[in-house]
């Protein structure tokens, strides 16, 4: 659950009655309000008019972020908890979920559900149609299944979660790859200027930058384009950030559903899983060479301090957790990192934009570091 606008899709019937039971105005999940639905669209035409009609055009990839409009439609009618039809997500020929957009009441949703409590990520159908296209989806132990895992509920998903999110959220761990954030950041801020036309891919690269340097302690610089950066490194960012690019618009999309649902490949479709894959044998590569240098002694003040190293040491501990895993990992981590940070980037920047006083004080705190 990755934020305050939270769901309960078809694998968590039993969380959307758990929240029913919860929320005490409302006495039942069937008598919860909802935005209007219907049958195979569900309630898509809540969306801006230009967005619904043209899922399929790649220009319609720029106006993605107009869903919000709609949780935000639905949360000015019906308030914390009201139900909508998002299909390929959600129950039945609506498609319909349970929306609960107060944080402390989902809370105890997850709580309620127990140990394999289920969450947006099962959402991810294009993801997960995507992996289980790629070779390894069925190999236990392997990179593609590991990645896999996560966007499950039960106990593989549990093992891993546990694993990954030890040394990554605790404050002990942060102070030791905040250093390789804080460079990462320099670098990327010196690529702002050039970016002034392109502030969603500089957000985009810049988030990036500080997945990896806080990840594998390494300064992959995609964010300054008058810094060089390795071939390699460079068709990583784009890779990540074109499958990023591509998710939102297929999950919207009732063609694309469809076509999923009876085992046709789209070209949307084709080209996610070939920007996986590039992906994948990229973060693979990355780990590979990590650990080759972990076991000689060869890392650097950064690499030394950062998450995977810290991994590393914990695989030893872990017999559950192959290297392949890692990079299974390593894969998800850093496809999830860029759309929440860079949303959260763009944000901080508006914000700045419009508060003078705010930029004065950060100018003054930035000039004394």
């Amino acid at each position: 659950v990755d934020s305050p606008m939270n769901c309960a899709p078809k694998a968590g019937r039993r969380a959307a009655a758990i929240m029913g039971r919860l929320l005490r105005r409302q006495s039942s999940v069937a008598q919860a309000p909802g935005l209007r639905s219907y049958p195979v669209i569900g309630s898509m035409l809540n969306l801006p008019a230009d967005n619904v009609w043209h899922l399929q055009r790649r220009a319609a990839r720029a106006n993605a972020p107009d869903i919000y409009l709609m949780f935000a439609n639905g949360y000015s009618k019906m308030g914390h908890f009201y139900t909508m039809g998002f299909p390929g997500v959600g129950e039945g020929v609506h498609g319909t979920i349970y929306i609960c957009s107060d944080p402390e009441e989902y809370v105890q949703v997850i709580r309620g559900e127990g140990l394999h409590p289920s969450g947006a990520v099962e959402t991810q159908w294009p993801s997960i149609s995507a992996l289980k296209r790629m070779p390894g989806a069925d190999e236990p132990g392997g990179a593609t299944r590991g990645a896999l895992n996560i966007f499950g509920h039960g106990e593989a998903w549990r093992q891993e979660r546990m694993f990954f999110q030890q040394d990554l959220q605790t404050p002990k761990a942060a102070r030791g790859y905040i250093p390789g954030l804080a460079k990462a950041a320099q670098l990327a801020s010196r690529g702002a200027p050039a970016c002034a036309d392109s502030m969603d891919s500089f957000a985009a690269r810049s988030s990036f930058d500080l997945f990896t340097a806080a990840f594998f302690g390494q300064l992959i610089e995609s964010a300054d384009p008058a810094t060089p950066s390795l071939p390699g490194n460079l068709e990583f960012a784009e890779a990540i950030l074109d499958a990023t690019m591509l998710l939102v618009p297929m999950l919207q999309s009732p063609v694309e559903m469809l076509k999923d649902r009876v085992g046709v490949e789209s070209a949307d479709a084709r080209l996610l899983r070939d920007k996986f894959s590039v992906t994948m044998e990229h973060a693979s590569g990355l780990v590979r060479s990590f650990v080759e240098r972990w076991e000689a002694g060869e890392l650097n003040k950064y690499e030394q301090a950062s998450y995977l190293r810290a991994a590393l040491d914990r695989r030893l501990k872990n017999e559950h957790v192959t290297e392949e895993a890692l990079v299974g990992i390593s894969f998800i981590l850093l496809a999830a990192s860029v759309d929440t940070t860079s949303s959260l980037v763009n944000w901080t920047l508006l914000q700045l934009a419009v508060d003078r006083e705010a930029q004065r004080k950060l100018a003054a705190e930035l000039q004394r570091e």
